[in-house]
């Protein structure tokens, strides 16, 4: 009967993360791409100032993982030499800012996830509908998804660095 209920608990907890709102936008501007620097990162320029944004809520492959080329060029192919709204949401350690990037009318971060290109990052993000995005694009085997088991990037950061290796691994199968 106990494990029942904790079941039923977990199934409820689960439900209430998955219905959470976004992350609140605190401030919202506009720049000019400069460069992208990985699938889920770019410049811009603001003011003469060259700032670094961290898109909300996705995390892309890692430049020597699976997709990671594909990955940043998708984000290159929606956002480079554009002008660009930013919706920031907050800023990390590094001081990059975080936030949502909307090009030509449409939210990158969340087509990046849609079309298989990042993962939707649930340790920093709860919102419901970057997690159907990534249900719908893993069913469609679209992107990443194309690969039997594609190796999340905080998976990949955690594996121990191999001086000289290029690609240590591309994919979850590479563990095994």
């Amino acid at each position: 009967m106990r494990s029942l209920a904790l079941a039923s608990l977990a199934i409820i907890c689960s439900t209430c993360t998955l219905s959470a709102e976004p992350p609140k936008v605190v401030e919202e501007f506009k720049g000019q791409v400069s460069s992208v620097t990985e699938g889920d990162m770019l410049q811009l320029m603001r003011d003469k100032e060259t700032i670094t944004i961290r898109l909300e809520g996705i995390d892309a492959p890692e430049k020597n993982q699976s997709f990671g080329d594909k990955a940043k060029a998708a984000l290159a192919a929606m956002t480079s030499g554009k002008t660009v709204t930013i919706k920031k949401t907050s800023a990390d350690k590094y001081g990059r800012i975080i936030g949502y990037v909307v090009a030509d009318g449409v939210e990158v971060n969340a087509k990046l996830v849609e079309d298989g290109f990042a993962w939707h990052f649930k340790k920093y993000n709860d919102e419901k509908r970057f997690a159907e995005l990534e249900l719908q694009a893993r069913q469609a085997k679209r992107g990443l998804w194309s690969e039997a088991n594609p190796l999340p990037p905080w998976d990949y950061r955690a594996l121990p660095k191999t001086p000289g290796a290029s690609n240590p691994a591309a994919t979850a199968t590479d563990r095994k």
